[in-house]
């Protein structure tokens, strides 16, 4: 609730005075548990060989209607693809945002925020999505530098057969 309106200052050219300040508002409410997380979506994943005297791999990860192309050196390179289930939310409580109402002489104005997080109780386990990764047989020595992490989902699928240049 906002604070209450500070005192009108004088205008008199002889004996000008500023206004009084306002009162403090009270605390706002805290905020709600954020929601449960949710099961990781499948993710696919296109590996191909960009030959040339220093040899790169490009790579194409696509989740939920996105796409997202890499280029890694497999000389000291490295992709990690993710598809861990989310974890939940946390609950944010804005504890207070108090403010003085202006006084009309010697307009002050004062907020304050205070912010207390804690972690929702995690609800059960959270699925990660399915990975299968595509890679072109030239790919395969290197496969080593691509790392797959989908916790407590499916194990990842590997397909090898050709795939042609990402860009």
């Amino acid at each position: 609730m906002n604070g209450a309106s500070g005192s009108s200052g004088s205008m008199d050219p002889n004996n000008p005075s500023p206004g009084g300040n306002g009162g403090n508002g009270t605390d706002g409410s805290n905020g709600g548990d954020g929601g449960s997380g949710g099961n990781a979506p499948p993710v696919k994943v296109q590996v191909t060989l960009r030959s040339g005297s220093h040899p790169l791999l490009q790579a194409s990860v696509s989740a939920a209607g996105h796409q997202r192309l890499y280029l890694v050196d497999p000389q000291g390179g490295s992709l990690t693809v993710k598809a861990d289930g989310g974890s939940g939310g946390q609950e944010e409580e804005v504890a207070a945002e108090a403010k003085e109402a202006r006084g009309y002489g010697n307009a002050q104005r004062k907020q304050r925020e205070q912010r207390l997080r804690r972690a929702e109780r995690f609800d059960g386990r959270r699925e990660g999505g399915s990975i299968t990764v595509t890679y072109d047989p030239l790919v395969k020595p290197f496969l080593g530098t691509i790392h797959l992490s989908n916790q407590n989902g499916p194990p990842p699928v590997f397909k090898e057969e050709p795939v042609a240049a990402l860009w």
